[in-house]
């Protein structure tokens, strides 16, 4: 699998190393934005999550301390070791266990993923100039936190801009820098800081911007942010993405690929999933994302659940590109995917709004609302 190597687009440069040393476990935090305990989930039990203790520093018979209450998943504790320095005598005291902080409360969430038709395309009565106060609409309805834009050109995104007050975005076009499609991301910015956000392509060479080794014709992108709750400290990853519209190749490649990245994320929050993957419901690359298949032999190390199919399992009417007809037949291609096969999903729906039979896109904008765990 290639490898995506982590760039930063917005927030500071951090870095954790762990120090252990005489039997004192130390954890050392370089970071320019935000340094509070909750900011990152590896640390989310605290500093003392990460070693057992620092007791039985004298003594060269002292027992290992025991590993630290608090750290994220499992992940934090590293057993604390008796101190042995030079000169010392006698038994050291067991380490004493790092003190936790309490969890954070899991937040509710909104989300929307809307491929809104690049504004480029020649589509009469539909074209991006007649249609684009549709979109605001859409935008302005849903009040949603996150909003996974698909399609959209710069120019788009400028005017979206203008029109939506309270939002912030990351990401970059599938050609580099302004230059193409955006996976755009759209937050709450009242609400959510962005921490750390990148744009990586769907191919053998990820960091190569403009690649394609898949199959796939025209390059294909992710777009991603960790972004934290400023009431809370609660952390979650958006990964926002279009796969192929042609090559079933390449779709299968890059859902492998997107999961790589995905389970390779540091510290370890919650994520989010949306996009237009170009598959129906049956398709081996949404069995895969689901858990239900492999892909290269392999299984999606992360399983999702599909937040519209947690709330309406056996609608049938849920077509989502509809070439600005307003049909509900066909496939479902567009997605709002959650961490794990059980979450909590509040409301999920498929957006048919439509001002007198005129429809904002080609496709209907897709949202779901959880109540995510606690952190």
């Amino acid at each position: 699998m290639p490898s995506v190597l982590p760039k930063k687009s917005q927030g500071s440069d951090c870095s954790w190393r762990l120090l252990v040393l005489f039997g004192v476990a130390t954890v050392c935090a370089a970071c320019g934005a935000d340094s509070s305990p909750n900011a990152y989930a590896d640390n989310a039990g605290g500093g003392s999550g990460f070693a057992g203790g620092a007791a039985g520093w004298a003594g060269s018979a002292g027992a290992a301390g025991s590993a630290g209450a608090g750290g994220y998943a499992g992940e934090g504790g590293v057993a604390g070791q008796a101190g042995a320095p030079p000169g010392g005598s006698g038994g050291g005291d067991a380490g004493a266990g790092g003190t936790a902080n309490p969890p954070i409360p899991g937040p509710k969430v909104k989300f929307m993923t809307f491929n809104i038709r690049l504004g480029t395309a020649n589509d009469g009565p539909d074209s991006w100039p007649k249609r684009k106060s549709l979109v605001f609409d859409v935008f302005k309805n849903q009040d949603a936190d996150f909003v996974g834009l698909q399609e959209a050109r710069l120019f788009q995104l400028q005017e979206i801009d203008k029109a939506i007050a309270g939002y912030k975005r990351v990401g970059i076009g599938r050609d580099g820098g302004k230059g193409g499609e955006f996976c755009a991301i759209y937050y709450r910015s009242a609400r959510f800081a962005v921490k750390n956000s990148d744009t990586f392509w769907l191919s053998g060479t990820p960091n190569k911007p403009a690649s394609t080794s898949f199959g796939n014709q025209l390059p294909r992108i992710v777009t991603w942010g960790r972004f934290v709750e400023k009431s809370s400290g609660y952390g979650l990853y958006v990964y926002n993405t279009h796969f192929d519209h042609i090559s079933q190749n390449s779709r299968e490649k890059s859902a492998a690929l997107l999961m790589d990245v995905v389970a390779k994320r540091a510290p370890k929050d919650r994520f989010i999933v949306m996009g237009d993957l170009n598959a129906g419901e049956g398709n081996l690359v949404i069995k895969f994302l689901k858990g239900n298949a492999k892909i290269g032999g392999k299984n999606n190390p992360l399983p999702m659940l599909d937040t519209f199919r947690a709330v309406h399992p056996n609608e049938t009417k849920v077509g989502t590109a509809h070439g600005f007809k307003g049909g509900t037949g066909g496939n479902k291609i567009d997605y709002v995917l959650a961490q794990g096969k059980k979450q909590n999903v509040l409301s999920a729906s498929i957006d048919h709004y439509n001002v007198g039979g005129r429809y904002p896109s080609d496709h209907f904008p897709v949202v779901g609302k959880l109540a995510l765990p606690d952190q």
